[in-house]
């Protein structure tokens, strides 16, 4: 629906967007003549490496400073049952890869402590290994590891375990966890931008809920074509079909580049009037 990772800002490149460029251009660089299996652990280094910079350029997004030692705690209640914590992940069934990321599990346990790297970071860095590995328990483990660290001030991993507990149809679960993404750290607009969405497929009967997640991602993201389409795409499945059209409308005067797939969408919503 739209893409995850480009954007500037103030016509400067976003470092995900320059992190993703970094591992495509490293993977771009390996010598052809490499053996699979020495690529795939190549390719298992430089996920590594580009993982733990993206956590980190999330983590910095958009805080309001460190959570002070007062500050009341977030606290998170698993309220699905989960039958199966395992899923297929990213290095699953590939022996030289899963045996990468768990000598990366082991070299950032030994990170703590350190003045490189915060816990936090470090914690949801090794959730990230466990989750290439589809293992859906250690990932949850670590997640709130990290949560435990600062459920105040960063929505990375609140974030994370709502992609998880998505994954694992964990719904209402995973409708805290985006919820505390969206409301702790709302200065990164992914966090509402996907709160919102979420809201529309899996609850998209909760009319007040997804007004509201709406009307946040909207300030958050200063009414990006993107919240609109969401939006827009909700009310048709309502029947709302005249306020669809006026947020396609909305999204045409937006982005103008996008006017002919535009007016595509405006003409088959009037054929519903």
């Amino acid at each position: 629906m739209y893409d995850r990772t480009a954007g500037t800002r103030a016509g400067v490149p976003c470092t995900g967007s320059l992190l993703t460029k970094s591992f495509v251009d490293r993977l771009d660089s390996m010598s052809e003549t490499m053996s699979p299996q020495s690529r795939n652990i190549a390719i298992g280094v430089i996920i590594a490496a580009v993982l733990i910079g993206i956590a980190g350029y999330w983590y910095s997004q958009g805080r309001a400073g460190s959570p002070s030692a007062d500050e009341e705690k977030i606290d998170f209640v698993l309220e699905d049952t989960i039958e199966n914590w395992q899923f297929k992940g990213l290095y699953s069934g590939n022996s030289g890869l899963e045996k990468k990321a768990q000598a990366d599990i082991e070299r950032l346990n030994g990170l703590f402590g350190g003045e490189e790297f915060t816990d936090y970071i470090l914690y949801v860095s090794i959730a990230g290994q466990y989750e290439f590995l589809g293992d859906g328990a250690k990932e949850y483990e670590y997640l709130l590891k990290a949560i435990d660290e600062d459920s105040t001030k960063t929505g990375l991993a609140w974030y994370n375990l709502g992609t998880l507990l998505v994954r694992l149809g964990a719904f209402n679960s995973a409708r805290a966890a985006y919820l505390n993404a969206a409301t702790v750290q709302p200065g990164v607009d992914q966090y509402p931008t996907r709160y919102l969405e979420f809201l529309t497929q899996k609850f998209p009967k909760d009319t007040q809920a997804i007004e509201k997640a709406f009307a946040d991602a909207s300030v958050a993201s200063g009414g990006s074509s993107t919240v609109l389409q969401i939006y827009a795409r909700w009310l048709e499945g309502e029947g709302r079909i005249q306020e669809a059209i006026t947020n396609w409308q909305k999204i045409k005067e937006s982005s103008p580049e996008s006017a002919a797939a535009v007016d595509t969408e405006i003409r088959r919503l009037r054929s519903k009037l």
